[in-house]
């Protein structure tokens, strides 16, 4: 016959293991901050904006910069109905094709959707035809990396717009 002490040593054994407890969100602050490219190179910063999914305001946005720090060219634009990936990858596209028009190479690319990052490389049935088109203009532009950035070291596009 068990034991009192087993059977409740076993008890809070399973409540311990067994049962989820919420835990508090812990929190990490970390300093983030724009970076300038590396000499001679440029880079692009884009955001795609809307205000629900699809909603109100729907903007895309980018700036390109110069190792100097100058704002060499930048872009906004507004559409009448898009999702808020949509606009990311929008957005990005609009700024491979200034590089590529302008011929601003080499360059460095920053988004600030871990989603949109994700799209390019595993792809995204929705979104096939403008995922191709940044793909190819990729290619095109020697490969540069798509990196994500905070939205914090973003806004030198917001500044901008």
């Amino acid at each position: 016959m068990p034991s009192f002490h087993n059977a409740y040593y076993e008890a809070a054994e399973y409540i311990l293991l067994c049962i989820k407890h919420n835990k508090p969100n812990l929190k990490t602050a970390i300093a983030v901050w724009w970076n300038p490219p590396w000499g001679g190179s440029y880079k692009l910063n884009t955001n795609g904006v809307c205000i629900g999914n699809p909603g109100r305001e729907r903007r895309t946005r980018g700036v390109i910069g110069n190792a100097n720090v100058d704002w060499v060219l930048g872009f906004c634009n507004t559409f009448s109905l898009a999702t808020n990936n949509q606009l990311k990858l929008l957005a990005l596209n609009e700024g491979l094709k200034l590089i590529e028009y302008n011929n601003f190479l080499p360059a460095e690319v920053n988004v600030d959707s871990m989603k949109a990052i994700n799209m390019l490389k595993n792809g995204n049935l929705h979104y096939n035809a403008i995922l191709d088109e940044c793909r190819s203009r990729l290619r095109r532009l020697e490969a540069p990396v798509v990196q994500h950035c905070y939205r914090e070291q973003n806004q030198v596009v917001n500044a901008h717009f």
